[in-house]
Formats: structure tokens, sequence, C-alpha cells
């Protein structure tokens, strides 16, 4: 069976990129905002998800708080995703624009796709 991801993105072209990217190694599920990621979880099992840090809205912070105060959700793994050097507080992360060797070991080490 293929893992799931789960990739949020409020940028249109960005999402299809990395959906483009990562359906080579696993099924993929989208979300264009904080608030479209909590709908479609209430719904949906996935093994991971790849977050953008900076969204309207909710951003990747505060999405991923509303992730983390659901227990159910605990053990799913959280990458951001970001078009800049870094993350605050030591998470996960991947640069944006994907490159397909990048997510490949990325996808293997957090999410054992």
């Amino acid at each position: 069976m293929s893992k799931r991801i789960l990739v949020v993105d409020d940028d249109a072209m960005s999402l299809k990129m990395s959906a483009f990217v990562l359906q080579k190694f696993c099924d993929v599920l989208t979300a264009q905002s904080g608030e479209e990621c909590m709908k479609l979880l209430e719904n949906e099992t996935v093994d991971g998800i790849l977050l953008d840090v900076e969204m309207p809205g909710m951003n990747g912070y505060e999405t991923l708080a509303a992730i983390r105060r659901q227990q159910r959700f605990d053990d799913i793994p959280v990458v951001f995703l970001t078009g800049t050097d870094g993350v605050d507080g030591g998470h996960k992360y991947i640069q944006k624009p994907m490159r397909p060797a990048e997510a490949q070991k990325m996808l293997q080490q957090e999410f054992g796709v």
C-alpha cells in the first residue's frame, strides 16, 4: 500500500509542482490553506504532511498547532515547506521549489516512503 502525503500550500503553482514531484513516490492529497487542511484531516488518513510556512489565514505554525491539539494526529510527521532559508523552532523543512532527489530523501527519512 502506498503512503499518503498531504501537501498544504496556498500558492497554486507551487502546490502543483510539489504534487507532481511527490506523485512518483506516494499518493498525494492537496490543500490550499490551513483551514482546508484541517477539514481534509477530518475525513482522510495521511501518513505525513508537507506544510507551507507562509500562508494567509492560518500560517504553517498555526496549522501545525491546530493539528497537534488533536491527539489522533500526534503520530503524523509534519515537514515544513519554505521558500526562505529555514524555519523557526528547529522544525524539519524542505526548500521550495522542491527537487526530486531532495524530496525522495525527505520522504524516506521522515515518512518511511
